[in-house]
């Protein structure tokens, strides 16, 4: 019996993007994956002074976003139980559900500060209409990210 090639891949996805697509495919088939998992999260544990848009608003757009991609599903373990969403709680609880197939986590560089472009940000001295020299914002909202979400869709149709 072959056994299945699950990427796990959690985050806040608030709002998902075009990144987290293009990281999920290119692991997927640089990691021979049989499928990617998002597993969007309930309460981060990081984020607990930042406004994150619901649950159900979330899922929506993470639904819309991967609904043509057959190798991409997603898993409502994070956001169906009570209490912050660890990871090494979510890779348990997933390792027990999905016996016998291998997880392999996936994981992105959302995080501010962690970026590669924060660290660009950080050694840029480029002027200030230059977006690699905007400073990081910890403080955007539903609403700030909609707008992002439109701008990205815009570009990418």
């Amino acid at each position: 019996m072959v056994q299945r090639r699950v990427g796990v891949f959690g985050g806040t996805f608030d709002p998902v993007h075009v990144g987290h697509l293009i990281v999920a495919t290119e692991l997927r088939f640089a990691l021979a994956l049989d499928c990617v998992l998002f597993v969007p999260a309930g309460r981060p544990p990081h984020k607990t002074r930042q406004e994150i848009s619901d649950n159900e608003h979330r899922l929506a757009m993470l639904q819309f976003a991967i609904a043509d991609s057959p190798w991409f599903a997603i898993s409502l373990v994070d956001m169906q139980r009570a209490g912050p969403s660890y990871t090494a709680d979510t890779l348990a609880i997933l390792r027990h559900e999905l016996d016998p197939a291998e997880l392999i986590f996936l994981m992105g560089s959302c995080r501010p500060g962690t970026s590669p472009t924060a660290s660009l940000r950080k050694q840029s001295s480029a002027s200030p209409n230059d977006p690699a020299s905007r400073p990081i914002s910890s403080r955007s909202t539903p609403r700030s990210r909609t707008r992002v979400a439109a701008s990205i869709s815009s570009r990418f149709p």
